[in-house]
């Protein structure tokens, strides 16, 4: 037989500890993806307990042996105005001032303040005449 030179199974182990490590990094990263998967399907889920619950009240109270569920109210026709409804409208009242807000800081910031806001047939053609719009990567 031939003689091999010393460095050869030095290689050969190195070559088998590099394709170890390799492999039960995958494994551990599979185990570890796996893991909080299942973690966060837990977390999600709901309580069984909770659905036999619900589903025993609702069948004793069919029978008559338990609390009736709670029946349903005539709908009141005069509507009140709560202090969340007000909060609401007044978001919905602050929402074009925002936006106008954004647009100008993009403007300003990514455009240089070239763009004209002014109408939107004017935005359009500023953006086609800066060579904004149509221009691939």
């Amino acid at each position: 037989m031939q003689q091999v030179s010393r460095i050869v199974p030095i290689m050969f182990f190195v070559f088998v500890l590099c394709n170890s490590w390799v492999l039960i990094n995958l494994l551990l990263t599979l185990i570890i993806k796996a893991f909080t998967q299942v973690k966060y399907d837990i977390v999600n889920q709901p309580n069984e307990y909770e659905m036999v619950n619900f589903v025993w009240r609702r069948f004793r109270s069919f029978l008559g042996k338990g609390s009736s569920p709670p029946k349903t109210t005539q709908l009141n026709t005069t509507k009140v105005v709560t202090t969340d409804d007000m909060q609401s409208s007044s978001s919905v009242k602050e929402f074009p001032n925002k936006i106008d807000k954004f647009l100008e800081y993009v403007n300003s910031t990514y455009f240089e303040g070239s763009l004209d806001f002014s109408t939107k047939d004017s935005l359009k053609s500023s953006m086609y005449h800066k060579g904004y719009v149509g221009n691939s990567i």
